[in-house]
């Protein structure tokens, strides 16, 4: 699905196991940034590489063609693909300094917060390449950059991103899903980055991995209410 010019947003559906012979349905998504270089934002969980791959190919491009994976934070859903996407593509992991350990040490992730089928949603650990932080540029060939937006509270290193040539906001998980238990490490944190998300402008496209993606202002001035 084309949001702007330069980003796509792709849909994972995936089943959570919560009982022998029961499944919470969810779905995730994970955004791909066509400039000179490609990149994406979250890998989905353990699969999901090929619906990635498939919309890459779908635009002409190829695979090979991933130079970055931005990990919005750590948890299984978000960097499910990781290992094999850099496996494939040998492309620079970048994620928060809060979220390093439980990527590069997913069984202590398991262990610390368990998750049920966290091991059927994660392929495996993936070291981290590049630590990036709050106000940081980052830049993906001449046509697509973004500004990296500190968001704590679903967990403490989670991160959003503003795309200001596509008037884009990427929010990850900081908004909560409506009508979904909110999902949070600290709520005051997590009411911090709502406001501060509130506050960025010039917002005609709102990304969040856990709905389709919104466009125009007035729908996602309402969301963020």
């Amino acid at each position: 699905m084309q949001v702007s010019k330069n980003l796509h947003a792709v849909n994972m559906s995936f089943n959570i196991p919560v009982a022998p012979g029961k499944n919470i349905r969810r779905d995730v998504y994970s955004f791909i940034c066509f400039g000179g270089k490609i990149a994406l934002i979250d890998s989905g969980v353990s699969g999901a590489h090929s619906l990635i791959y498939d919309a890459i190919s779908e635009q002409g491009r190829k695979p090979e063609e991933i130079s970055a994976l931005i990990l919005s934070h750590s948890h299984p859903d978000h960097i499910g693909s990781a290992k094999k996407i850099k496996t494939d593509t040998d492309c620079c992991i970048m994620a928060h300094v809060g979220e390093k350990k439980w990527i590069e040490d997913t069984e202590k992730q398991a262990s610390e917060r368990p998750v049920p089928g966290f091991h059927q949603l994660v392929d495996g650990s993936v070291m981290v390449d590049q630590l990036i932080s709050d106000g940081d540029s980052l830049q993906f060939g001449k046509d697509i950059s973004c500004q990296v937006l500190h968001t704590p509270g679903h967990s403490v290193g989670s991160i959003s991103l503003f795309f200001p040539k596509e008037k884009t906001l990427f929010s990850g998980d900081a908004l909560p899903l409506p009508g979904d238990l909110p999902i949070y490490d600290n709520i005051s944190d997590c009411l911090y980055s709502i406001k501060r998300l509130q506050q960025v402008t010039g917002v005609e496209n709102l990304l969040s991995s856990w709905e389709e993606p919104i466009s125009g202002r007035e729908k996602i001035i309402q969301r963020m209410i």
